[in-house]
């Protein structure tokens, strides 16, 4: 009867590990590598079919997927849509249109190659590397950055190098230095670059318009794109429970720009940062200043001034320990783990005045880090996060946008 009995409790608790597991960590058996064959990247389709939809193979953290249907590519995720070693779209006839969403990092070098009916590329984001992602293909005509409209200044592109690209006959090819690059044997013939550090934003947006219009795209593209651009798209992605905080906290100005359109995804440590901020100069009144702007190893105040002022705050440190700040690494385009936003949101009632006060206990029986342990008990405390379920926090798991905004929006009734 005895060993009966372990023998029951030993089968539960592979139950309750199994079931509390996060999603993450069976996604991680099932992502492909470069070095994987090209099927283990498709979960439908192939190369060279008309309709595919596909994992990205896992590069710098990063989880990129596409889909592919009606001549539209649309790559979504966060991080790097990183190329397979036997490249992924070669030679595709099918592919018209690319549009890339917000929370992209970059998309690799060579990634769209000789795709003969290539015409239209939208980044949604400005900030996202596109680097040489595009190569012979000879119809690729229309190219457009910062569609999100949230006009930001362009961080993956120089002054000098946009100038370049201006004047320079083969279109955007081959810049120097510039995260944004397109090379192909013909010029590019429209361009346009939404940010009012490179032009008049309202002429850029109604360029834009223009360009969208002669693309005839189909009705789940326009989907994507917002209304002044002629889409169909008038506001953010959020849950429907999580959608009346969400509309709260944009009444209460706690929500900043560079959030994207899609409040589903996982958020970055410079978006949690923005958001942090603006809930301290929402709550405080004051306009934060950036009192040093030396660079990081991986950040500079004019890519993520919000970054800074979170640094200066105390709410945000570095991944190491270092003498010197520009061998410091903040990991701003990295997404933000459950734990990590406790822990800026504790520091952030620190300095908002009001410490949160550490629980007895707490019912979660998952790991979690030593360093964050405290902190979670003091968010767990009083009730700004809570738990995955009634017994995990699952710390390791990443924090989604609206998630994020949830938490500030308990902050700032904490504090108030």
């Amino acid at each position: 009867m005895k060993r009966w009995k372990q023998t029951l409790a030993l089968l539960l608790c592979a139950v309750l590990c199994f079931t509390t597991l996060s999603a993450s960590a069976f996604a991680a058996e099932n992502w492909p590598e470069k070095t994987d064959p090209i099927a283990a990247c498709f979960t439908s389709g192939s190369r060279d079919s008309a309709t595919s939809t596909g994992k990205f193979p896992e590069y710098r953290s990063g989880r990129t997927t596409w889909t592919l249907s009606n001549g539209v590519l649309v790559i979504s995720g966060t991080g790097w849509a990183s190329n397979s070693n036997d490249k992924l779209f070669d030679g595709n006839p099918y592919i018209e249109t690319v549009i890339v969403k917000d929370g992209v990092t970059g998309v690799d070098s060579g990634m769209f190659k000789d795709l003969p009916n290539f015409k239209n590329y939208i980044v949604m984001n400005n900030s996202t590397d596109i680097r040489a992602s595009v190569q012979d293909c000879p119809l690729m005509d229309n190219f457009i950055i910062g569609a999100n409209l949230e006009n930001n200044p362009m961080h993956s592109l120089k002054r000098e190098a946009y100038d370049y690209i201006k004047v320079t006959a083969g279109g955007v090819t081959g810049v120097t230095g510039g995260g944004v690059s397109v090379v192909q044997p013909v010029a590019i013939a429209n361009r346009v670059f939404i940010s009012s550090a490179f032009s008049d934003f309202n002429t850029a947006v109604t360029d834009a318009k223009a360009l969208i219009a002669g693309m005839k795209l189909p009705v789940s593209a326009l989907a994507l794109l917002p209304v002044e651009l002629g889409g169909t798209f008038s506001g953010p992605f959020v849950s429907n429970w999580a959608q009346t905080i969400v509309t709260s906290a944009e009444n209460r100005g706690l929500i900043p720009g560079g959030l994207g359109e899609d409040y589903t995804r996982q958020i970055t440590r410079a978006q949690f940062a923005a958001l942090a901020v603006r809930t301290y100069e929402t709550l405080t009144g004051t306009a934060l200043t950036v009192k040093d702007t030396s660079d990081f190893a991986d950040c500079t105040s004019t890519s993520s001034m919000d970054v800074y002022k979170a640094y200066d705050l105390g709410i945000m440190n570095g991944y190491n320990r270092a003498d010197r700040r520009w061998e410091t690494y903040i990991g701003p385009h990295d997404p933000i783990t459950r734990e990590q936003a406790a822990t800026m949101l504790a520091r952030l009632a620190q300095v908002l005045g009001k410490p949160l006060s550490k629980a007895a206990s707490t019912p979660f029986i998952d790991g979690v880090s030593d360093w964050a342990k405290d902190n979670v008990s003091r968010v767990y405390n009083t009730g700004i996060m809570t738990g995955t379920s009634a017994t995990t926090f699952s710390a390791s798991s990443n924090f989604t946008i609206e998630q994020s905004i949830i938490a500030m929006v308990r902050m700032a009734d904490y504090v108030s």
